[in-house]
């Protein structure tokens, strides 16, 4: 497997690690990959309760006013039907990425990544799916 060093950019050819073992770069000495015993169970774990969560948190009401005889439920997707309606279509679809989207889209690419890895396959298009996984991160709305 192919892996190119975050620090010096050097790109080196290791195979695939047991359990226990590091890999450093030959140039910088950075740490290039390392397995511990249950990382990788325990964030196929983690990943895959975060794609189950998504569900309820897109289903599920996220906030509810009520005044006097009135009351108002809003959902996650409230908030692009009524960006759409208020006709801000370009900043409903964003928000629709934003929200509801590139998250269900980076937890599944986080599931394919960590399952191929935790059943000891590395294909060859597996770093380019965690590299974008990787650099939809910042727009998943992590903190949503």
């Amino acid at each position: 497997m192919a892996i190119t060093c975050e620090h010096c950019g050097t790109e080196q050819h290791i195979g695939s690690l047991s359990e226990r073992t590091a890999a450093f770069c030959i140039r910088c000495g950075s740490l290039l990959d390392s397995v511990e015993p249950m990382d990788l169970t325990l964030g196929l774990a983690w990943t895959l309760a975060i794609f189950l969560l998504l569900f309820p948190a897109n289903l599920l009401p996220l906030m509810q006013a009520s005044i006097g005889t009135q009351s108002r439920v809003n959902y996650i997707s409230s908030g692009v039907s009524a960006l759409w309606s208020e006709h801000w279509p370009a900043l409903a679809i964003m928000f629709a990425a934003y929200a509801i989207a590139f998250p269900f889209l980076r937890a599944v690419l986080m599931l394919v990544v960590l399952t191929a890895i935790r059943m000891r396959r590395r294909p060859a298009w597996i770093g380019c799916v965690f590299r974008y996984a990787q650099a939809i991160e910042l727009w998943a709305m992590p903190d949503v």
